[in-house]
């Protein structure tokens, strides 16, 4: 006796229909994927989420650097302007040298008349009185064609050639000299009464034993 076996349940099959004609093809949805757990993920922006604010560390140098740039700035500006002062005040002054041609004025004595000339030494005292009177004539000479001079009074004193003793002084009065111009002045008047000490005198005597008695 044989056992029939009951046919097997044919399995339904689906055949894929072509699109009809304008028709769009659709994909189909598909789960988004899961985690470990069933947990599904999230790509939304989650504010919580990013990562702790870390501040950068202090640079001084970085800090500093304006300060440094502004010095630098403030220094070469500084030395350019005075480089161009220093340039302009060089040209300048050639050029007033090559128009005007200055030269010194000269003075010159004429004439030396002594009218006193007097050395005491007392006995009692270890000092010396010293009296004189010259009599002077002076000239003074302006050489510049552009140029003119104005002179405030001044002090004229005479002293010896190889002592160097003061042996007296005048005054002359404020003159102009103007452009080659020369100026005379006569009867000057140099004159002096004082005490010298030991070490004076015997410098001077020397001088006042010179031909003619001049020092």
């Amino acid at each position: 006796m044989s056992d029939k076996i009951p046919p097997s349940k044919p399995t339904a099959t689906t055949a894929a229909t072509p699109p009809a004609k304008g028709a769009t093809v659709g994909i189909a949805a598909t789960k988004p994927p899961t985690t470990n757990g069933g947990t599904k993920t999230s790509h939304l922006y989650n504010p919580t989420s990013r990562p702790p604010y870390r501040p950068q560390p202090y640079n001084r140098r970085q800090h500093n650097r304006p300060q440094r740039n502004y010095c630098c700035c403030f220094c070469c500006w500084s030395i350019l302007v005075i480089l161009v002062l220093v340039l302009l005040g060089a040209i300048t002054g050639t050029v007033l040298y090559v128009l005007y041609r200055p030269q010194r004025p000269s003075f010159t004595l004429d004439s030396l008349r002594i009218h006193r000339l007097n050395l005491t030494t007392s006995a009692h005292s270890s000092s010396s009185h010293l009296s004189t009177l010259f009599n002077l004539t002076l000239s003074s000479k302006n050489p510049n064609s552009y140029l003119s001079f104005s002179y405030d009074p001044f002090v004229v004193s005479c002293v010896s050639s190889n002592s160097d003793a003061f042996l007296g002084h005048g005054a002359l009065p404020a003159f102009v000299s103007d452009r080659k111009n020369d100026t005379t002045f006569k009867g000057v008047v140099v004159t002096t009464s004082s005490d010298l000490d030991v070490d004076t005198v015997n410098s001077l005597r020397p001088d006042l034993k010179k031909k003619m008695g001049r020092p």
